[in-house]
């Protein structure tokens, strides 16, 4: 419960400004991913309006729990369809914001 209170107030205190709002929908609780040491990626090459129930306006957050870069990070489009892929390297504490609705995003083998 208090993890969820967290992220409830990080939510209100970052994505909500981000967001230019004073009220939005929001998936509580997150989705948690773990990309362990190996020789496979973990996600595919996808864009989440693949997915069943995604609507166009959403908006990503990916905010990791450890430094990453390389082949621990994010690998990310930078417009839909550009397939220019490039990772996404952040630090503890940092947030990256994307459209995940539409651009196209993987992992790969976490070395």
């Amino acid at each position: 419960r208090r993890w969820l209170d967290g992220y409830d107030a990080w939510v209100r205190a970052v994505v909500l400004p981000a967001a230019g709002g004073d009220a939005i929908y929001y998936q509580r609780p997150p989705t948690l991913r773990v990309a362990m040491p190996s020789v496979a990626a973990t996600i595919g090459i996808h864009r989440d309006a693949d997915y069943p129930r995604h609507q166009p306006a959403e908006i990503n957050w990916w905010c990791p729990l450890v430094d990453v870069a390389d082949s621990s990070a994010l690998w990310l489009e930078s417009a839909p369809e550009r397939g220019d892929f490039a990772p996404r390297a952040l630090r503890v504490g940092e947030a990256l914001r994307f459209n995940g609705s539409l651009c196209r995003h993987h992992t790969v083998a976490n070395q």
